[in-house]
């Protein structure tokens, strides 16, 4: 089979634009995966914090009440983490590989 030398730009264009693809889902999914753990973190660190608050006997919390501040708690933990110069930020530059920028 001959190749036609003036389709070999265009194999090789191909060819880089497919490995710039896959790298550009790995950066994806290494965001998604640093966000994915700053949440979780930040959401186990707001919830401590409202355990160990101030609570009083005179108004009961309500199972509704407990279930609606941990949703938002995880709400406010997956704003935080997308954010800019957030801790999922700190973890990609330490993640990346040398000379990549995200």
């Amino acid at each position: 089979m001959k190749l036609n030398p003036a389709l070999m730009p265009l194999m090789q264009r191909t060819m880089q634009t497919e490995e710039t693809s896959k790298l550009n889902n790995d950066d994806v999914r290494l965001r998604k995966a640093a966000e994915d753990f700053e949440a979780l973190l930040t959401q186990q660190m707001l919830k401590t914090m409202r355990e160990a608050g101030f609570k009083s006997d005179l108004l009961p919390e309500s199972n509704g009440e407990k279930i609606f501040r941990s949703m938002l708690d995880e709400q406010y933990a997956q704003s935080m983490a997308q954010s800019e110069g957030s801790l999922a930020e700190a973890l990609l530059r330490q993640l990346k590989p040398p000379g990549k920028k995200f």
